[in-house]
């Protein structure tokens, strides 16, 4: 069946239904499933019922594309092997070989995501472990039905997709079906299972990679690299309530639920890393952090002030806005620098980001290539790139997986917008993980960046503990 034509069956449903209530119900009834929601401006999709699968991932020493439905040409699944030199261009073919009746909305195509290790292996092959990680390089889906909600236009359109014009409309009757059903049922947010045996990261060990960090530093490799440390956790409790709490509790632009087999991961990101529109690429990265305090104004703002006049945050932002300039220039021609410099007002933390723009080259224009240029975002790395990725290779220790990878959604138009999956928690086999990072630069101070690794970690421990860093 790969290389079908599907069809597209759409329909309008006027509701106030919140996309958590949807959430709640289509978790709760199906086997794989993905949302991407922003929590700030209200937008979300859901697709359940996998159509198709693309998978790349390490197999016995291997690099492997595993496919299934469609993807397979009606086989229960296909393996495929390939090299770090040509996985990306295969998975893009494989996703290309699907075509549809029609225009697609935005947001319904393929969702998924790629790990921070894709990236590593598409810049440095081998410093990547084909046996390290517990979760693939990449894992991208088609569904059969998608439920989109426009915050603008307070409308839902479902959309249903088969091979079979017939059976595309059935498929409707019971996506309909369901929505009324959602707008019916009432799923209190519960209180967390509590999560146990919480490991936390060693501060004396975190603090030890810090000043190793600023030794190269002083020797000349690098001027900034982002230095992560892991917690984990026991969980109970099904990832979409844990996801849920978080994300009512800190909304976030660019937040993501994804389940896929055993593998379920909660994102509440606040950082956008690649937008697609047509040939317009457009990034966001983030760099500098403070702690909200909530219940004081005065102090909450005294804390603005401060990320805002930090010579040092202006310069670790400076350095990562230059360096995707650079790395958009891979692909791109006419690149600017939109916002050097703007502040952005979370729940729990203020940031500071650029926003930098760039018109695709024709020869230059496929996901892949994008991919291999631009892959692991520069703000969750470091300057340069390459020796900065070296230094976190050397200093952590472990694969971060999708922790800094990105999440997103690609339409078979090509337009489709890439999270930084930060403040993110990857679920597998009962046991939660998750990373928070810090930019170090020469001027840091190791005690404050252990600060501000617990105070991003805050949010994501509430959510599995209701305990406080």
């Amino acid at each position: 069946m790969a290389g079908c034509k599907l069809t597209v069956h759409s329909f309008y449903a006027d509701s106030n239904l919140h996309p958590l209530r949807l959430l709640s119900v289509l978790a709760a009834q199906h086997g794989d499933i993905a949302m991407l929601h922003s929590g700030q401006g209200g937008h979300a999709v859901f697709a359940v019922h996998s159509l198709s699968s693309v998978c790349v991932a390490a197999q016995d020493g291997q690099i492997k594309l595993h496919c299934t439905g469609l993807a397979a040409g009606g086989e229960a699944a296909q393996n495929h092997t390939t090299t770090p030199a040509t996985a990306w261009q295969r998975w893009q073919d494989t996703i290309g070989e699907i075509s549809f009746s029609g225009a697609l909305p935005d947001r319904v195509g393929w969702l998924g995501w790629f790990s921070y290790e894709a990236g590593v292996m598409a810049e440095l092959p081998q410093l990547y472990d084909l046996s390290s990680t517990d979760i693939p390089l990449a894992h991208w889906q088609l569904f059969e039905r998608y439920f989109v909600f426009d915050a603008a236009r307070q409308q839902w359109l479902l959309v249903a997709l088969h091979p079979n014009s017939g059976e595309a409309e059935t498929v409707m009757g019971h996506m309909q079906c369901q929505f009324r059903a959602a707008n019916t049922c009432v799923q209190p947010l519960c209180a967390p299972a509590q999560a146990t045996g919480v490991q936390y990261p060693d501060r004396v060990a975190f603090k030890a990679a810090v000043h190793r960090c600023q030794e190269y530093i002083a020797a000349g490799d690098i001027y900034q690299a982002n230095i992560s440390a892991l917690w984990t956790a026991r969980v109970a409790e099904p990832g979409y309530q844990i996801f849920r709490r978080l994300v009512e509790k800190n909304p976030a632009q660019y937040a993501a639920f994804l389940r896929y087999g055993e593998h379920e991961i909660l994102c509440a990101s606040p950082e956008l890393f690649l937008q697609r529109t047509g040939e317009l690429l457009e990034t966001r990265p983030i760099k500098g952090t403070r702690p909200r305090v909530c219940d004081d104004p005065v102090a909450d703002q005294q804390r603005c002030g401060e990320l805002l006049h930090s010579e040092k945050d202006r310069s670790e932002l400076a350095m990562i806005v230059d360096l995707l300039r650079n790395d958009l220039g891979r692909v791109c021609t006419s690149v600017r620098v939109e916002k050097s410099r703007e502040v952005q007002k979370l729940p729990t933390l203020w940031h500071t980001h650029g926003v930098i723009t760039g018109i695709l080259q024709q020869q230059e224009s496929t996901w892949s290539r994008i991919i291999t240029a631009l892959c692991p975002g520069g703000s969750i790395t470091g300057v340069p790139k390459i020796r900065a990725m070296e230094i976190i290779h050397e200093l952590e220790h472990h694969p971060r997986g999708i922790y800094c990878g990105n999440i997103g959604w690609i339409s078979p138009s090509g337009d489709g917008t890439l999270n930084i999956a930060i403040r993110t928690i990857h679920i597998f086999n009962g046991i939660a993980k998750f990373r928070s990072g810090a930019g170090i630069t020469a001027d840091s101070n190791a005690d404050e960046e252990h600060a501000e690794i617990m105070a991003k970690a805050s949010a994501l421990l509430r959510a599995l503990t209701e305990e406080m860093l």
